[in-house]
């Protein structure tokens, strides 16, 4: 089982945002109130184990994806999961913004001579 009720509620999030629902459209699907949704995506309030089949079939998401902890080395951590979710919830012209700078950065990196030139991000 999974270690909290955070974890579960940034997984259920996650899950959603990978799905492109909001909230009040997953809540509709498993017949919750929003509000519902938005305390276990806080972790304020953990479903079922019958609510959670619901959320996961909803998702397209497997239970275990929900219930599983994984492996030390295969976690993420609290920040990641919170960046991911975040980036999830931006426009598609942000991450494409974000997808050139990381592009970029990649780029100075390996640039041994830094010849890039500084003015390249607008």
């Amino acid at each position: 089982m999974i270690e909290n009720k955070n974890q579960i509620g940034m997984k259920i999030k996650l899950a959603r945002i990978e799905a492109g629902l909001t909230q009040i459209e997953l809540a509709r699907k498993i017949n919750y109130d929003r509000q519902v949704i938005i305390r276990i995506e806080a972790g304020k309030r953990t479903p079922n184990i019958n609510d959670l089949k619901k959320i996961a079939e909803a998702t397209n998401q497997s239970l275990p994806f929900f219930l599983e902890e994984k492996k030390p080395e295969e976690k993420l951590s609290t920040k990641s999961m919170e960046d991911y979710i975040y980036i999830g919830e931006l426009t598609n012209e942000q991450k494409e913004h974000i997808k050139n700078l990381i592009e970029l950065f990649r780029k100075a990196k390996d640039d041994p001579k830094n010849e890039l030139k500084e003015n390249t991000i607008s």
